[in-house]
């Protein structure tokens, strides 16, 4: 389930806020380091309805560690060596396709 919230940043000394879609705001925070390189978090806040009744508004203190996510992708150990199946000449059947 996403929420909206509402992250504040600093960047060129200037505040400005953006409005991103994430499950919690951990995400929505590093969503705004990505798009702004180099911004400070200040604040994210959602609002919202508790159980349909009264309006509320939670604010998010920003991570103590600010930096962009970089996301490493491994290289396969299956590209590194040719993959044999010894077994496989052993695998015969007598049913008939159909």
């Amino acid at each position: 389930m996403t929420h909206s919230y509402d992250v504040q940043y600093r960047l060129d000394g200037e505040v400005r806020r953006h409005t991103y879609d994430a499950p919690n705001p951990g995400e929505a925070f590093a969503k705004c380091l990505t798009d702004h390189p180099g911004a400070t978090l200040v604040r994210a806040t959602r609002r919202g309805r508790l159980a349909g009744l009264a309006h509320v508004e939670i604010n998010y203190d920003p991570p103590p560690v600010q930096r962009p996510i970089i996301k490493r992708v491994p290289r396969s150990r299956a590209l590194d060596q040719e993959l044999t199946f010894p077994f496989f000449p052993d695998c015969r059947s007598e049913r008939p396709i159909l």
